[in-house]
């Protein structure tokens, strides 16, 4: 009896849906809740007359605190529990198709709370080891992420600035096509797609004492599905990491999880058993996703204010972002001043991260420069816009008064709040 394996490597590539399966999602970060069904459908070809057997294992959603699956094949499960698709047929003819369909309903992943302390189990530590393609234990990556995580106070700090460094130091490039690289070739070069981004994470959280795994599944994305991988980190919990969106603690509901393993290599496999075998060739390998339903969440509430009430010409205005957050997670904030024929106000350091924990309350500062060319006897009104794919779009004006009336108008505006104030004492308001 001859043994054939026929391997097909998973990668970040586009899965093009037919119109019938198509809807749009225009804010995938904030897909709170969605429902759908997984299509497969596939073909393969043996070059043979003497099979007595096919047997094919497919990658398939998993079950989960977050996901929960109606799988209509039998399954089997590889050495990380990780469930997947097993369908056999004996006697098979030259042509073996198969069809099957896997109803998912998927909520997004929360973090809300975190042990200060945590013991680490063996099956938890086997990734904590290095492979051929994640050398965490190699000093240039283990240097490079104990600079970045320095005066870290929590592992989910040292896990979040990691994610930051990797999304802000890594160039997306689609160049790569189908090859994944390994973790020192990504932190030499700089540059790949998921796969790339989530290998170094892992390499590095894996450097420093911080279990990691890599996740393979789907995510939806310039409107359309594509084969996506990100991470996970042990800190107390298994929570998710995806530095190429940089969702970290918490994750959107258009991320599907198809399984988790120790190196960043993943395969569909198909067997063959029987006398005189020749070729196996995986004809077609087709994957559709059909979105039922779909839930956007409410964008937490945050504000966004000038502390100073009076900026004159010249002046700098410092512009305060005040939250409190519901689970742990990163947010990337762009604050954006007004446009005009003229700069006139400048903002040092327009874009800035933050690392949330739920219940405590962040604060975050810009400097808004006012120019010092502005025409006399005016009133300027700049907005500035706080933009973020995680909360709603607010604007707060900055005011320059160039008339030299600003503190007597400043003045009257707090002479006004008392009186008002004084009021609604007198009447009991």
């Amino acid at each position: 009896m001859q043994f054939l394996k026929l391997f097909i490597l998973v990668f970040c590539a586009p899965l093009v849906c037919s119109n019938a399966y198509a809807m749009t999602i225009e804010d995938p970060a904030m897909v709170k809740h969605l429902k759908g069904t997984l299509t497969n459908t596939g073909e393969i070809l043996a070059d043979s007359s003497g099979l007595s057997m096919i047997e094919i294992n497919i990658s398939t959603p998993q079950k989960t605190s977050n996901q929960y699956i109606e799988h209509s094949q039998n399954l089997t499960y590889d050495n990380f529990g990780n469930a997947i698709v097993n369908i056999k047929q004996e006697n098979p003819s030259e042509k073996t198709g198969y069809y099957f369909t896997t109803e998912f309903f998927i909520s997004e992943t929360k973090t809300t709370e975190l042990p200060e302390k945590y013991f680490l189990t063996e099956s938890i530590k086997t990734y904590l080891e290095p492979t051929e393609n994640i050398q965490s234990t190699n000093p240039r990556i283990k240097n490079s992420a104990m600079e970045i995580t320095k005066n870290s106070s929590t592992d989910f700090e040292k896990v979040a600035k990691m994610a930051v460094w990797i999304k802000e130091n890594l160039k997306y490039t689609e160049i790569l096509g189908s090859e994944t690289k390994d973790a020192m070739w990504v932190l030499n070069n700089r540059m790949g797609t998921c796969d790339e981004y989530a290998t170094l994470f892992i390499a590095m959280s894996r450097s420093i004492g911080i279990p990691a795994k890599y996740v393979y599944g789907y995510s939806y994305e310039r409107t359309m599905w594509q084969k996506h991988a990100w991470a996970e980190a042990y800190i107390g919990a298994w929570i998710p990491v995806d530095s190429l969106w940089l969702e970290v603690g918490e994750l959107d509901a258009v991320h599907i999880k198809f399984g988790g393993i120790k190196d960043n290599v993943i395969k569909n496999q198909v067997r063959a058993h029987g006398i005189n075998l020749g070729e196996l060739n995986w004809a077609t390998d087709e994957e559709r996703i059909h979105i039922e339903s779909f839930e956007y969440k409410i964008p937490e509430n945050y504000s966004l204010s000038i502390k100073e009430k009076n900026i004159e010409q010249g002046g700098t205005a410092t512009v305060v972002f005040e939250i409190i957050a519901d689970s742990y997670k990163i947010l990337k904030l762009d604050l954006e001043p007004c446009y005009s024929d003229f700069n006139l106000v400048t903002i040092d350091k327009k874009t800035k991260y933050v690392i949330l924990e739920p219940e405590k309350k962040t604060t975050v500062t810009w400097l808004a420069k006012v120019s010092d060319e502005l025409k006399p006897n005016t009133r300027y009104k700049c907005p500035l816009t706080l933009n973020s794919n995680q909360l709603d779009k607010k604007t707060v004006n900055l005011e320059v008064d160039t008339s030299g009336n600003s503190a007597i108008n400043g003045l009257n505006e707090d002479l006004i709040e008392r009186i008002i104030k004084m009021i609604k004492e007198f009447l009991g308001l």
